[in-house]
């Protein structure tokens, strides 16, 4: 059986048994397994053969990261266990260890400060509230788009996430301070059993317009670094542990499956540094 007749088979499990997100990276990945070693047989897979996937992905985008490299291992080695029911030994690559990068304090303030000054436009008012959720709770910009009005908790300030990357429904936590600004953007502009939704045809706001909205945020406030739902999903996470938070509770909350993945966000940044630093040495 060659890799390109396997890979078929492996999709249909994925997405039977796992969300929408794994298959769409599955079969991304998969697709790339088919057109670098497709006519590999899988059963007689050597380690010459995974070295020349790597070589040849190097070759065609020299700047890959050793990370993504990792990706085309597991997802080789989950194809040859599912078939075989027996692990595929291959060493993952050394992945190199980047600060992760955040949303600045001072940019966060100009974004709130921008918009806190033009709520009395609905679109501006929506898109406050959007930012600041991502803020509080660190969702996906998936997770937050399929927020609905019954998933909402005022009496704790708590939203049951029932759409997620790992298919598994968990609760995050608001600010108080959000919560003002949510029940008075829902008591005077939602329509929709979505919490936010395109005004124009009443659809769940879908991800490009998320992009546009944060692009053009972006342009007028002449702000360089990037922030993205990804930069605001990574500021939650990173001042949730600065802060001495549970990093059990907060895999919980960021919808982790696993405790390594949360472990990322115990760093500083090169401003805490600088910040203790000066400290010491002022």
């Amino acid at each position: 059986m060659t890799i390109k007749q396997a890979v078929p088979e492996l999709l249909e499990h994925i997405k039977a048994y796992r969300s929408k997100a794994s298959y769409e990276f599955y079969t991304q990945y998969t697709g790339y397994l088919k057109h670098y070693i497709g006519n590999r047989e899988l059963d007689t897979l050597t380690k010459k053969d995974i070295t020349y996937l790597i070589n040849q992905k190097r070759k065609d985008s020299p700047q890959i990261s050793n990370a993504t490299l990792n990706k085309f291992i597991t997802v080789l080695k989950r194809l040859y266990k599912y078939h075989f029911e027996r692990p595929l030994k291959f060493e993952r690559l050394n992945e190199k260890t980047t600060p992760i990068e955040t949303v600045p304090k001072k940019v966060k303030e100009k974004i709130f400060n921008y918009y806190e000054k033009n709520l009395h436009k609905k679109y501006h008012f929506r898109n406050y509230v959007y930012i600041r959720l991502l803020y509080d709770t660190g969702l996906r910009m998936n997770e937050l788009n399929n927020i609905r009005l019954r998933n909402i908790d005022f009496k704790n300030n708590v939203i049951l996430v029932t759409v997620t990357k790992t298919d598994r429904d968990r609760y995050v936590i608001f600010s108080k301070e959000t919560a003002q600004y949510l029940k008075k953007f829902i008591t005077i502009h939602v329509n929709s059993d979505f919490i936010f939704y395109d005004f124009n045809n009443g659809n769940k706001l879908s991800t490009s317009a998320v992009e546009s909205f944060i692009s053009r945020l972006k342009k007028r406030l002449n702000i360089k670094k990037s922030i993205s739902p990804h930069k605001w999903r990574h500021t939650f996470g990173t001042n949730f542990a600065k802060n001495g938070g549970n990093l059990e509770a907060l895999r919980n909350l960021m919808g982790h499956t696993n405790l390594k993945t949360t472990q990322r966000y115990l760093h500083l940044n090169k401003e805490d540094l600088l910040n203790f630093y000066n400290q010491v040495y002022s």
